[in-house]
């Protein structure tokens, strides 16, 4: 295997890995978005219970 033949391979495994890295941070954004509403909603809940 030559060093041409080396780069190819190194190519091809990096453009691979680029859309499971992409799901992966996707998953991870939707997950903190996910956090965000429910502390919203925490908080929300607290400052109305309160004014009660």
């Amino acid at each position: 295997m030559n060093l041409l033949h080396l780069m190819a391979v190194v190519i091809v495994i990096g453009l691979a890995s680029v859309p499971a890295l992409t799901a992966l941070e996707r998953l991870a954004l939707d997950r903190a978005a996910a956090e965000s509403v429910e502390i919203a909603r925490a908080t929300i809940r607290e400052h109305f219970g309160r004014q009660k």
